[in-house]
C-alpha cells in the first residue's frame, strides 16, 4: 500500500494545489487520486468534440492549455473543463483543442459521480459551476 501511494505523490501534490480539490477531506482527495487517468495531447490535437457523444469524463489540466473552439475560452493549467456537459448529461457544444502539448487527467463519470455522492465539498463546487453556468 505504501508503494501505491508514493507513486500516486506527485498527483496528490498536483491536485493539492487546485480547488476544488485542495478543499477534500483526506479520504476523498485519495479516492479521486487513485482514480484519475493521464492522457497526453500534441498541440492541434481534439480531445473531445460533440461527435464524441455524451461527455463522460471530468478533465483535469495538469498542464497545457485547451481552446473551446469558435469562443475565447480557455483552459489551462489546474482547471477542470466538461464539468457542467458532464452533470448536464450533454455533448460538447464544439471541439475542444489542444493549444499546446497538453497533460490531462481524466475522472470517468462513474468515479466523478461516486465522489460527488461522498464528499460534499464536491458536490457543492459541481453545483456552484453548473449553477453559475446557467446564469
Amino acid at each position: 500500500m505504501d508503494k501505491l501511494l508514493n507513486t500516486l505523490d506527485p498527483v496528490m501534490q498536483f491536485i493539492n494545489h487546485h480547488e476544488p480539490y485542495k478543499s477534500l477531506l483526506s479520504v476523498h482527495h485519495e479516492y479521486l487520486t487513485k482514480h484519475l487517468e493521464q492522457a497526453f495531447y500534441a498541440k492541434g490535437k481534439t480531445i473531445l468534440q460533440p461527435s464524441d457523444g455524451t461527455v463522460n469524463c471530468l478533465y483535469i489540466i495538469k498542464y497545457g492549455l485547451v481552446h473551446l473552439e469558435g469562443t475565447d475560452i480557455r483552459f489551462s493549467t489546474g482547471d477542470s473543463f466538461s464539468l457542467c456537459w458532464l452533470l448536464k448529461g450533454v455533448k460538447v457544444p464544439a471541439p475542444l483543442i489542444a493549444q499546446k502539448s497538453t497533460i490531462c487527467f481524466c475522472l470517468q463519470r462513474q468515479d466523478f459521480e461516486y465522489l460527488m455522492q461522498q464528499s460534499p465539498a464536491f458536490h457543492m463546487y459541481c453545483m456552484q459551476s453548473i449553477n453559475s453556468a446557467n446564469e
